[in-house]
C-alpha cells in the first residue's frame, strides 16, 4: 500500500514488478552458469511469454508471487551448483518468503535438499540444511507467535468455512474417496464451504451403487434444511461412515487409482483456463455445468461448446495446447538427461522434476488437485527443459 497505493490495481502492478524482477534474476543466474547470451535470452523469453505464468498477474491470487519466489530459489540453486557450495543465507530467505506467500511452498525444501546432496557429502549437506532450517525457524516462529497473540492460532487454517463454521471433516473425507478434478468441486466442496448444502449434486462417479447414491442424496436433502448454518454433526458423521466404508471396500482406489487420475488431470488438463479470461468474464451464459455436460457428451459436445463460445475456446486452446507442448518438452529433456547430459542444467532439470513430482503427489493424495497448484513447478521445469534441449543442440553443432 505504501509504495503503490490501496486498491486491486496496486496489487496487480506490484506483483507484476516482482515477477519481472524474478525473471531477470533467474536470467542472471543462467548467464553466470552458462556464459551464454543465447541461453540467457531464451530463458528470459520462455519465462516472459509462457502461458504457464503470463496470465496470472491479472488475478489477485498467490500464483504470481509463488512462481516468482520459485524462480528466485532456483536461481540460488544454480549459483550454488556453480560455486559448489549451498548458499545458506540466500536460500533461507527465499524459503521464508515462500512460506509467507503460501504454506504449501514448504515443498521448496525438497529441491534444496536434493541440491545439497548433489553438491556436498551427506554430512556436510545435512549440516548446511540444518543451518538453513534454523534460520527459517526464527521469522516463522515470530510469525506464529504473533498469530497466537492475535487469537488466530499458530498456523493458518488450511480450510475455511463461511461464518467461521466447523470444518465438516466427514464430508471432506467422503469427497476424497471419489473427486478427481477441480470441476468436481462445485458439485460438493464449494457448497460445503459456503454453507449452501442444497447445491450439493455429486456426479455418478461419486457412487459405487444405487443404494449408496440414495443414501447420499437423502443426507443432502437433510442438510439442505440447514443452509446458511453449520452442518449438523450427525450428518457429517454419516458422510464419514460412508467414506470409511468406501476406503475399506477399495483401499487401492484411494492410494493408487485416484492419485494417478488427479496427477494426470493436474498436468494434462487441456480445458483449464491457466489464468486467462474465464467463462464468467467473457459472458455468454457459459458455466461449469455446461462444460461437465459437454465432456460427458464426448467430441461432439465439446465441438458444439467451442463453436458457441469461440473466444473462450481460443484461450482454452492456448492454455491446453501449451500443456501438451510442455509435456512433450519434459519427455524430450528426460530422454536427453538419461542418456548423456552432464551439466548444471541437467541437474536443475532433475531437481525441478523432483519438485514437480513432490508437489503433484502431495496434492494428488487429497482433493486439492487444481491445475493452479503445479504452476510453480511447471514454470521452472519448462525453462530447465528448454535449456537442456538448447545446450544439447549447441553441443551437437559444435561437434560436427
Amino acid at each position: 500500500w505504501f509504495l503503490f497505493g490501496e486498491g486491486a490495481e496496486s496489487i496487480r502492478v506490484a506483483q507484476t514488478i516482482v515477477a519481472v524482477g524474478a525473471v531477470l534474476y533467474l536470467m542472471r543466474a543462467v548467464h553466470v552458469v552458462s556464459q551464454s547470451r543465447t541461453a540467457t535470452l531464451v530463458a528470459g523469453l520462455v519465462l516472459a511469454l509462457s502461458p504457464v505464468s503470463v496470465a496470472w498477474p491479472r488475478h489477485i491470487f498467490t500464483e504470481t508471487l509463488a512462481i516468482s519466489v520459485t524462480l528466485w530459489l532456483f536461481a540460488e540453486l544454480m549459483f550454488s551448483l556453480k560455486e559448489k557450495k549451498l548458499r545458506i543465507w540466500q536460500i533461507a530467505l527465499a524459503l521464508v518468503l515462500a512460506v509467507f506467500v503460501r504454506m504449501d511452498m514448504l515443498s521448496l525444501c525438497l529441491p534444496v535438499a536434493i541440491a545439497g546432496f548433489i553438491i556436498h557429502r551427506p554430512v556436510v549437506a545435512l549440516r548446511r540444511g540444518m543451518v538453513i532450517a534454523l534460520l527459517m525457524l526464527i521469522p516463522l516462529s515470530a510469525w506464529s507467535a504473533r498469530s497466537v497473540n492475535l487469537g488466530l492460532g499458530p498456523l493458518p487454517k488450511m480450510v475455511v468455512v463461511a461464518k467461521n463454521a466447523r470444518v465438516p471433516a466427514g464430508v471432506l473425507a467422503w469427497g476424497n474417496t471419489w473427486s478427481t478434478n477441480e470441476y468436481h468441486l462445485p458439485t460438493w466442496a464449494f457448497p460445503i464451504f459456503t454453507l449452501k448444502y442444497s447445491a450439493i449434486d455429486p456426479p455418478k462417479e461419486a457412487f459405487d451403487s444405487p443404494e449408496e447414491e440414495k443414501l447420499v442424496r437423502e443426507l443432502v436433502a437433510k442438510a439442505a434444511s440447514s443452509d446458511g448454518q453449520e452442518l449438523p454433526v450427525e450428518i457429517d458423521d454419516a458422510f464419514l461412515e460412508i467414506a470409511e466404508e468406501r476406503s475399506q471396500r477399495a483401499p487401492w482406489r484411494n492410494w493408487l487409482v485416484l492419485p494417478l487420475k488427479r496427477s494426470a488431470m493436474m498436468w494434462a488438463n487441456i480445458y483449464t483456463s491457466g489464468g486467462f479470461p474465464m467463462a464468467s468474464e467473457l459472458g455468454g451464459g457459459f458455466n461449469g455445468t455446461m462444460l461437465n455436460k459437454a465432456l460427458s457428451s464426448g467430441v461432439s459436445g465439446i465441438a458444439t461448446l467451442m463453436l458457441e463460445n469461440p473466444l473462450l475456446a481460443f484461450f482454452k486452446a492456448v492454455s491446453g495446447g501449451h500443456r501438451i507442448a510442455l509435456l512433450l518438452l519434459i519427455a524430450i529433456s528426460t530422454f536427453i538427461c538419461l542418456r548423456n547430459s552432464r551439466n548444471i542444467f541437467s541437474s536443475i532439470f532433475w531437481i525441478s522434476a523432483a519438485f514437480g513430482v513432490g508437489r503433484t503427489l502431495a496434492f494428488a493424495l487429497t482433493f486439492n488437485n487444481s491445475t493452479r497448484y503445479i504452476v510453480e513447478a511447471a514454470a521452472m521445469l519448462e525453462v530447465a527443459a528448454v535449456l537442456v534441449i538448447l545446450f544439447t543442440f549447441q553441443n551437437r553443432q559444435t561437434n560436427k
